[in-house]
């Protein structure tokens, strides 16, 4: 599968804080650039994946995360991780598609780039 992000964007790997804003200049990068959506991806749903949505939501972004494109170390823990994420911050308990500073569930193929 071909990585695609916003220009001058690179994935973030490695150890640090689970919320990949935390202590970085990412909001600033993000909100210059007129960036108002993420999709956020990886591993894992319940760590990284749901704390930087959290921290995006904290930040007024609104976030996708899809479900085909993360997961967990068992079904259990993957499913936890997308309560978390509905219950969470802004929370979208009805999953409504693109809800202002809160985060959707989706999956890759209903996500379309303008």
């Amino acid at each position: 599968m071909r990585e695609r992000h916003a220009a001058g964007f690179r994935p973030v790997h490695g150890e640090g804080p689970q919320d990949r804003f935390y202590n970085t200049e990412l909001e600033k990068a993000l909100k210059a650039k007129g960036i108002t959506t993420l999709v956020l991806a990886g591993w894992k749903v319940s760590g990284s994946v749901t704390y930087t949505s959290v921290g995006a939501m904290v930040r007024e972004f609104t976030v996708v995360v899809p479900i085909d494109t993360t997961a967990a170390t068992s079904d259990y823990e993957t499913t936890i991780g997308f309560y978390q994420i509905l219950n969470s911050g802004n929370a979208n308990l009805k999953n409504e598609p693109l809800k202002p500073k809160s985060t959707t569930l989706s999956r890759t193929d209903l996500i379309t780039f303008q």
